[in-house]
């Protein structure tokens, strides 16, 4: 499979910035992963890339698989959780009896040594479940428990770490996400913070499904799309939080590109020029398209916005930094990895 990297300028957004810091990106290597028919999630737990992807069906889940830095496989792919091990777990009471038949959507996060992994399962009736779990680094399963039960829609969530706990973000339409958060161990630390439009005052933060989070400088940085409706997504915002989950910077727009602009699943920051970057597949359809990188300086003023990847139609791009390295993984009818040389202005 050969991609290419072309940069160039396609959209506009309500901010721009007076110098350029952007970093460029240079196309290494891309590779179709075996394992997995969407969703692919990269993340470096400190001596390898670690990919998480998902099969469809009753039979699928979330596979881990293990990288070195070259893209070199390392071990085996692992199956770490499927509809069956579910369902054959007692510990997990409304699961146990309901019979999860498919697992729709994860995110992964790797933090103080151990691997998150949240899930959602399309469920039946009114709504899926919400999972959490925690993996150690040889891909054994060391917990999981249920964030939510029957308790629609538990697809589309976000997780995000802040160094010590884990929170993870599930839709509330209308409004923006509830903010469930655990310790380490998987310890529920109370109700829910709903973030978002939470009532008379706060409609400005209501803000669509598809976010991405990241914890940088003590804070929550959250880009969200205006809506996930193919054609409609005409902009994407971004709402910054304080540790707490307080806004400390009201939503504002970062990026406008009339019908162009759906999920936000993709969100990473640069540490050697201080930027922020929104990997997206910019398309008005649900069939996805080409593959774009919005770069922002450390004020999130728009440095750069360009095609990463130009040869198909794409959905869903994660991604990590690594060294002088980025790691962007994506699906279109199977997941892809693909690995980029980073330079610096």
């Amino acid at each position: 499979m050969v991609l290419t990297a072309l940069n160039i300028s396609a959209c506009s957004s309500s901010k721009s910035s007076s110098h350029s810091s952007a970093p460029t990106m240079t196309l290494d290597q891309s590779f179709q992963i075996s394992t997995g028919s969407i969703w692919s999630i990269p993340v470096y737990d400190g001596s390898n890339l670690v990919i998480s992807t998902e099969a469809i069906g009753t039979t699928g889940g979330v596979y881990l698989s293990k990288y070195d830095a070259s893209l070199n496989l390392v071990g085996i792919a692992t199956h770490i959780i499927s509809p069956s091990l579910l369902n054959s777990n007692p510990e997990l009471t409304y699961t146990y009896a309901n019979n999860i038949t498919a697992i729709a959507d994860h995110k992964h996060i790797f933090q103080d040594g151990y691997h998150y992994i949240t899930c959602s399962t399309s469920g039946t009736g009114t709504g899926g479940n919400l999972y959490l779990m925690k993996i150690d680094t040889d891909f054994v399963l060391q917990d999981i428990v249920e964030v939510t039960t029957d308790n629609a829609p538990t697809n589309d969530m976000f997780l995000v770490g802040d160094g010590s706990k884990i929170y993870i973000g599930k839709f509330h339409p209308g409004q923006g996400h509830d903010i469930y958060s655990y310790d380490a161990d998987l310890v529920s630390l109370g109700a829910a913070t709903p973030i978002g439009n939470t009532g008379s005052g706060n409609e400005t933060n209501q803000h669509s499904n598809g976010a991405a989070a990241i914890f940088h400088n003590n804070q929550f940085h959250l880009v969200a799309p205006e809506t996930l409706a193919p054609g409609q997504g005409d902009w994407f915002c971004r709402i910054i939080f304080d540790g707490n989950w307080n806004v400390v910077e009201e939503r504002s727009e970062i990026l406008t590109d009339a019908t162009m602009l759906g999920i936000v699943s993709g969100l990473s920051h640069e540490p050697v020029t201080d930027t922020f970057i929104v990997h997206y597949a910019r398309s008005d359809t649900d069939g996805g398209g080409y593959i774009y990188q919005a770069i922002y300086d450390s004020n999130w003023s728009l440095l750069a916005n360009e095609v990463l990847i130009s040869t198909g139609n794409y959905q869903r791009p994660h991604s990590v930094f690594v060294n002088s390295d980025l790691f962007l993984g994506y699906d279109s009818a199977g997941v892809y990895l693909s690995k980029f040389n980073v330079t610096y202005p």
